[in-house]
């Protein structure tokens, strides 16, 4: 059942999602969401058993028109509008309209390597994805990284010499890999030893910073550059 502001409406099981009938898509997807809102079309308005208007929904229909008319019109390299709507260690699952979800795999939401999708999103985020290819069965592949700037962008923030502040996000025995920025990260030298005597000192998600006693500084600097193009959207769950 949906609360319309006018009248009741109702979604029935076989119109709640594409591939619900077939077994494609399992029912935790409706399930899901209950209690949140959810984009939808009315295809019929009847009356119930006390003579009250009642409107028949499809949110199966919805996503439908969502992929004929804004989906099926993506090419890798598109930038367009997501909402997280779960994390996985492996990804970023995003609503892409209308309650269609692409994945964001872990490798492609930040350059530096992070432990786990929640170390940069959150669930109900709204964030911006590029297109990175869409497979015979429709399916769209997503990164994010490209977004954060590009490599140039972000290393004009720092200089050589700069004591700065930063995350360490991987350690190894010749020394800590410290992430500055989203998409800027570097290797802290003078750190010696093994990784277990390195980690006695320097935990993985550790933030350090300039002001509590750390003398980390910026040597120097490589990285890289991406482009992407243009910029869409569609109304997605919420």
């Amino acid at each position: 059942a949906v609360d319309l502001p006018c009248m009741r409406g109702i979604i029935p099981r076989h119109n709640g999602a594409i591939g619900i009938s077939s077994g494609q898509v399992r029912d935790i997807a409706l399930i899901s969401r209950v209690g949140k809102q959810v984009v939808f079309t009315i295809t019929d308005i009847k009356t119930d058993e006390n003579g009250n208007p009642l409107a028949l929904l499809s949110r199966k229909r919805a996503q439908e028109l969502c992929k004929e008319k804004y989906l099926k019109t993506l090419m890798p390299g598109d930038v367009i509008d997501a909402r997280v709507t779960h994390l996985e260690p492996f990804g970023a699952f995003c609503d892409i309209g209308c309650g269609i979800v692409s994945l964001i795999p872990i490798d492609r939401i930040s350059v530096s390597r992070i432990s786990h999708p929640s170390d940069r999103f959150f669930v109900g985020q709204d964030i911006k994805a590029i297109v990175t290819g869409i497979d015979e069965f429709g399916r769209i592949t997503l990164t994010h990284k490209e977004l954060l700037g590009t490599w140039e962008q972000n290393a004009s923030h720092f200089s050589p010499g700069e004591t700065v502040p930063g995350t360490v996000r991987m350690i190894e025995d010749y020394g800590c890999f410290v992430e500055l920025k989203a998409n800027l990260a570097g290797l802290a030298v003078g750190v010696f030893g093994s990784a277990d005597q390195i980690a006695q000192k320097w935990r993985v998600e550790r933030r350090f910073d300039p002001h509590m006693n750390s003398s980390e500084r910026v040597q120097r600097m490589t990285g890289w550059h991406k482009a992407v193009s243009r910029t869409l959207g569609w109304a997605q769950d919420i």
